[in-house]
């Protein structure tokens, strides 16, 4: 096999296990809780962060920062791949809401 064939493969098998991380990160998603919300909340966050942004916008879920926490909200922030992030806010009242809409990173 000549060097083009070596790198190609190379090439071809980096894309693949970056993808297969990829798509475990995406579906369980790092989480950070700075400011110790309630584990209920967190288990809600944890829930609704999974899986692709949309089917027309396929943006991959890799961290998640909960930022704020009072008796009845958690407000926290999505990070996808490979650009954007989206701020959100969950209470048990009116259920998930988004905050900050999708925006590019800084």
């Amino acid at each position: 096999m000549n060097k083009k064939g070596k790198k190609i493969i190379i090439f071809i098998s980096f894309a693949v296990v970056f993808a297969i991380v990829l798509g475990v990160i995406s579906s369980k998603p790092i989480i950070s809780n700075k400011v110790d919300a309630p584990e209920a909340f967190v288990q809600k966050v944890r829930a609704q962060a999974q899986g692709v942004y949309s089917s027309r916008l396929p943006l991959l879920p890799v961290y998640v920062s909960i930022d704020g926490c009072t008796v009845d909200v958690v407000y926290y922030t999505i990070y996808y791949f490979s650009f954007g992030i989206v701020g959100m806010a969950y209470s048990q009242r009116d259920g998930y809401n988004i905050v900050k809409s999708l925006a590019g990173l800084k």
